[in-house]
């Protein structure tokens, strides 16, 4: 390609993802509540006193609570692992096989979010056990890009790795 064919690629695909944030943030409150309520059930499994109200966004552990407000949602997670997958999916587009490794996305949609979630649980039992200065501090932010490299990395190297994905582990047809 052109240096003025990728700029202009890349200022269309920076505009998409611009309108994809904007439609996006209608779905912020309810990801948060679909966060804090798994958060709230896998917390459960373990702690002895978990509670939540949906009114307020809170989630408690004991005397410990968080605000699980649109940013906790989990949806910039997703917007950020999406947009990252795509772009490797079309640089290695020929290394791919097509229309298979398009599930990279949902998948990473998926993963994102549930990572998300264990972010948040590590987060209150954190906080609710040894540190509520840590928990709310460096790693409220530490975690979530840690969640993020996780899952693009962790997919990236899926793509590889299982055949299902890769163009060059498809049979060649027979003639």
């Amino acid at each position: 390609l052109s240096q003025r064919v990728a700029i202009v690629l890349a200022m269309a695909a920076a505009a998409f993802a611009s309108v994809i944030m904007q439609a996006s943030e209608g779905l912020w409150a309810l990801s948060a509540d679909w966060t804090l309520l798994a958060s709230a059930w896998v917390l459960g499994l373990y702690e002895q006193s978990v509670s939540h109200d949906l009114v307020t966004d809170v989630l408690v552990v004991g005397d410990f609570g968080v605000l699980i407000g649109a940013p906790c949602s989990g949806i910039q997670g997703i917007g950020l692992v999406t947009t990252f997958l795509s772009l490797f999916i079309w640089a290695f587009r020929r290394d791919l096989n097509f229309p298979n490794a398009l599930l990279i996305i949902p998948i990473a949609i998926v993963a994102s979010w549930c990572l998300n979630v264990f972010r948040i649980v590590a987060l209150t039992s954190i906080g609710a056990h040894f540190s509520r200065s840590v928990a709310l501090g460096g790693f409220h932010d530490h975690a979530g890009w840690l969640m993020f490299l996780i899952a693009a990395v962790s997919l990236m190297f899926a793509t590889y790795k299982i055949g299902f994905f890769r163009a060059d582990a498809i049979p060649a047809p027979k003639t």
